[in-house]
C-alpha cells in the first residue's frame, strides 16, 4: 500500500455514486432555486491502496485525502453548495482490503430549477441535479449510479415538504460535450407536485365569493344607485388587491399562469355587474323604470293634468247653465210671460248648452280665460233676467 495523488492512467476510473436525501427545501419560485440536504457518497477502486489484512474495512482520517487521488466532483447546476463542518467536517473515508474506497460527505446543495409556471398553482415541477467531474473527461473518469438491487437515490424516512409532494425521482447518466471533450454526467430529476390547498383558501374561494357578492346588486332596487355603485366598486377594488397580492411573491414571467387567468375571469364577472347597471340605467328613466320615449315626457304629463281639469270644468259649466235654464223657464211659466224676450232668452240658453261646451271641448288647449268667457256669456244673462 502506498499513497499517490496522481490518477491511474491504465484506463478510466469508474466512480459509483449514490445519494441519501435527508431534507428538501426551501423551494423558491421567485429565484428559481431549491435546496436539499443529503449524504453524498462515492466509491471507486484504487489498487495502490490494497491492504494485506483480515479486516473488512478500515476507517481513515479525512486528512489522508490530501495524500490520495479522489474524484473532483462538482454540481453543474449548483449555486451555493457547502459541506457541514459543525462540530467537525461531516465526511469520512473507508478503505476495503481490495483497494475499494468509500468517500461520504454531508452536503447542503442549492441548485437551479427552471420552473414552468403556466399551470400554477396546479403544476408539477421538475427540478434536476447534475454532477460529474470538473476536469477529467470520459477517458479518465466515468460516473455510474451505485447499487443494482436498491435505488441509488434514497429518501430519508418521514421526509415531508411544506408546499410540495415528492412524487418521483428518476435517475439517468449520459455524456456531455464540454470544450471539445466528453464528460460523464449523472442526473437525478425530482418531480414535485404543488400543494393547492393554500391557494384554494387564500385565492380561489375569496374570488368566487366576491363574484357571488357582486351578483347581489341585481336584487337591489334599481333606484338605489349609490348602493349598487358602492357594492360594484368595492368588489372591483377587492379583486384588484387580490390580483396584486398574488403577484408580489411571484416571479415576473412573461406568460399568463392558470391563477392569473382565473383571477382575470373573476374580475371580468365582477366588473360586468357594474357595467350592466350603468348601461341599463342610461336607457331607462330614473324613478319609474320605464323607457325614455322623448325629452318632453314631463310636459306631456302636465298637459294631461290640465286637460283633465278643463274637462271637469266644462262639466261644471254645463250643470250650472242647465240649472239656470230650468229656473228661468219656471218663472216664465209661473207669471205667464209669453213675450218674445222670454222666448229669446230660452233659445239663448239652448244655444249656449249646445254650442258652448262643444267649442270648449274642441279648444281644450286654450287658456282658462277662454272658458270663463263662455261661462259669463251663458250664465250672466240668465242671472240678470231672473
Amino acid at each position: 500500500m502506498y499513497f499517490d495523488i496522481v490518477l491511474i492512467t491504465d484506463g478510466p476510473v469508474i466512480v459509483h455514486a449514490d445519494i441519501l436525501l435527508r431534507s428538501m427545501g426551501p423551494i423558491s419560485e421567485l429565484d428559481m432555486v431549491y435546496s436539499l440536504d443529503c449524504y453524498f457518497r462515492q466509491t471507486w477502486v484504487d489498487q495502490r491502496l490494497s491492504l494485506n489484512i483480515s479486516l473488512e474495512n478500515v476507517s481513515l482520517g479525512i486528512k489522508i485525502l490530501e495524500r490520495i487521488w479522489h474524484p473532483d466532483t462538482v454540481f453543474y447546476n449548483g449555486q451555493n453548495s457547502y459541506l457541514h463542518i459543525i462540530t467537525t467536517p461531516n465526511k469520512f473515508l473507508r478503505i476495503s482490503p481490495d483497494g475499494g474506497i468509500l468517500y461520504s460527505q454531508r452536503l447542503t446543495i442549492r441548485a437551479n430549477c427552471m420552473m414552468n409556471l403556466k399551470k400554477f398553482p396546479l403544476d408539477i415541477q421538475q427540478c434536476p441535479l447534475y454532477f460529474g467531474s470538473f476536469a477529467y473527461s470520459t477517458s479518465d473518469v466515468k460516473y455510474k449510479w451505485r447499487g443494482k438491487l436498491t435505488s441509488p437515490v434514497d429518501i430519508y424516512p418521514h421526509l415531508t415538504l411544506s408546499t410540495f409532494d415528492l412524487i418521483g425521482y428518476p435517475m439517468t447518466n449520459y455524456t456531455s460535450m464540454v470544450k471539445g471533450e466528453y464528460h460523464s454526467v449523472l442526473a437525478v430529476k425530482f418531480y414535485l407536485r404543488r400543494h393547492a390547498g393554500y391557494f384554494i383558501i387564500q385565492v380561489y374561494v375569496p374570488c368566487a365569493l366576491l363574484v357571488v357578492l357582486s351578483w347581489v346588486s341585481f336584487w337591489i332596487n334599481r333606484e338605489a344607485t349609490a348602493d349598487r355603485i358602492a357594492l360594484g366598486t368595492t368588489t372591483v377594488l377587492t379583486m384588484t388587491i387580490l390580483g396584486i397580492e398574488n403577484r408580489n411573491d411571484f416571479p415576473k414571467v412573461s406568460y399568463i399562469t392558470a391563477l392569473d387567468l382565473y383571477i382575470a375571469v373573476c374580475f371580468v364577472f365582477v366588473l360586468s355587474t357594474t357595467v350592466e347597471f350603468a348601461i341599463v340605467h342610461s336607457f331607462t328613466k330614473y324613478g319609474t323604470g320605464e323607457p325614455i320615449l322623448s325629452e318632453s315626457t314631463d310636459d306631456d304629463e302636465s298637459e294631461e293634468e290640465v286637460t283633465n281639469f278643463r274637462k271637469y270644468f266644462v262639466f261644471l259649466f254645463v250643470r250650472t247653465c242647465t240649472t239656470f235654464w230650468w229656473l228661468s223657464l219656471y218663472k216664465c211659466c209661473t207669471y205667464h210671460i209669453e213675450s218674445i224676450p222670454c222666448i229669446m232668452q230660452q233659445a239663448f240658453y239652448v244655444y249656449n248648452l249646445a254650442d258652448g261646451p262643444c267649442k270648449i271641448l274642441h279648444k281644450l288647449n286654450s287658456s282658462p280665460f277662454y272658458i270663463n268667457n263662455y261661462y259669463l256669456i251663458g250664465c250672466l244673462p240668465s242671472a240678470l233676467l231672473s
